[in-house]
């Protein structure tokens, strides 16, 4: 009988430091959650202002240019850029605000983030979209599925998935990051400096191209290119034709060809490696 009491209060004090650690595991899975939300909102504001600028800067152009001249090149370039966009960077957006919905909303953390992942697998994207829509109130579902809209639409736009991202702030509980003057600098110059500390250090050379395109776009066209595929690049160093010198642009060119080749069959080492090293010379070049 004199032990009870004791049994009990040792019972209570484990069950208080239960809960004590299951509110710390979800305070951490918020913030987590949160910090996701807040990288890739910031990096997908960044590019789509990227995208715009560049769209700018093709629409003056185009005033002096032919019809012919006027839908070649850069328009292609640029509405490849914004299909890439909206299916790599704005879907991941709206897959973190899913992601936040989900916590906020109480469920498990070690539940959401397989789900999470599998919304990027076709096979398996519905199942996992359902479960998570499951655990939202209403309005949040209601908010979410018009920005899921917003991306799969036909003829959908980045201005278009922008404006729904705006709309959908004053519903949803977690708020993404506005991107002021002074904090796009500050952001561009924290990719700068990890893309270029990624790059010096990459041997891969398919790996090397790619951060070498993404590199000359920041640093000639104050461009972040975010979720880029491998086959816009060719595209891209089209692009750049006429932002470097021409024995530059050969460079890319030739390394670009070697990389595609080297899928297909056995590569020159020496061959690929001297190409490799020579474009990244150039873009360290234009980087300094």
């Amino acid at each position: 009988q004199h032990m009870l009491p004791q049994a009990m209060q040792c019972v209570a004090t484990a069950q208080q430091q239960l809960l004590a650690a299951g509110a710390s595991e979800r305070r951490q899975a918020v913030q987590a959650a949160q910090d996701e939300l807040e990288q890739i909102a910031i990096k997908v504001q960044l590019a789509v202002r990227g995208v715009a600028s560049l769209a700018g800067v093709h629409g003056a152009a185009k005033e002096k240019m032919t019809e012919g001249e006027a839908n070649h090149g850069l328009t292609k370039t640029i509405e490849a850029l914004e299909r890439a966009l909206l299916k790599g960077g704005c879907t991941e957006w709206w897959i973190a605000l899913l992601r936040c919905e989900a916590v906020h909303a109480g469920m498990e953390p070690a539940r959401i983030q397989p789900l999470a992942e599998e919304l990027l697998h076709s096979t398996r994207r519905e199942g996992a979209r359902k479960e998570l829509m499951s655990a939202l109130s209403a309005k949040a579902a209601q908010t979410l599925q018009a920005v899921e809209t917003s991306l799969g639409s036909k003829g959908g736009t980045l201005d278009g998935f922008m404006d729904t991202i705006h709309k959908a702030e004053s519903t949803l509980g977690a708020p993404c990051p506005k991107v002021d003057k002074k904090r796009e600098k500050a952001e561009i110059d924290k990719a700068r400096k990890a893309l270029r500390a990624q790059f010096e250090s990459e041997a891969e050379p398919a790996i090397c191209l790619h951060l070498a395109v993404v590199l000359l776009f920041l640093e000639l066209h104050q461009l972040l290119l975010y979720s880029v595929p491998g086959r816009l690049l060719p595209m891209l160093i089209d692009h750049l034709q006429h932002r470097v010198a021409e024995d530059e642009y050969a460079a890319l060119v030739h390394f670009a060809g070697l990389v595609q080749a080297a899928l297909t069959s056995e590569p020159s080492e020496p061959e690929l490696h001297a190409a490799r090293d020579k474009v990244r010379q150039l873009v360290i070049a234009h980087a300094s």
